[in-house]
């Protein structure tokens, strides 16, 4: 959390009041290693869209760590429908998100 906050302040999750990021793991089939092994993939929130920009200017193409073998890529996140029926996740009110 502390790399990607170098860009701009994380966004937090309401109820836990933790950074939003998620790290994708490999799910039972998948051929391309073990199950709840790390995809390598993530995704992180931003409190301010503006912080989205400086992220893909200065953390793309960067090392995560000095000792990092390959770097980063940074993109804006691509949101997809699968199928056509919509599924109502539940999400938290305005007035109920916190952001530091």
């Amino acid at each position: 959390a502390k790399y990607f906050g170098r860009v701009g302040v994380l966004d937090l999750d309401p109820e836990t009041q933790h950074p939003k990021i998620k790290l994708y793991r490999r799910r039972k089939g998948d051929s391309t290693g073990p199950e709840g092994s790390l995809k390598g993939d993530a995704s992180i929130c931003y409190a301010r869209a503006e912080s989205i920009d400086l992220a893909l200017q200065f953390l793309d193409e960067s090392y995560l760590r000095s000792d990092s073998k390959e770097k980063l890529r940074v993109q804006r996140a691509k949101f997809e429908q699968h199928g056509n029926k919509f599924e109502d996740r539940g999400r938290i009110s305005n007035a109920k998100r916190k952001v530091a």
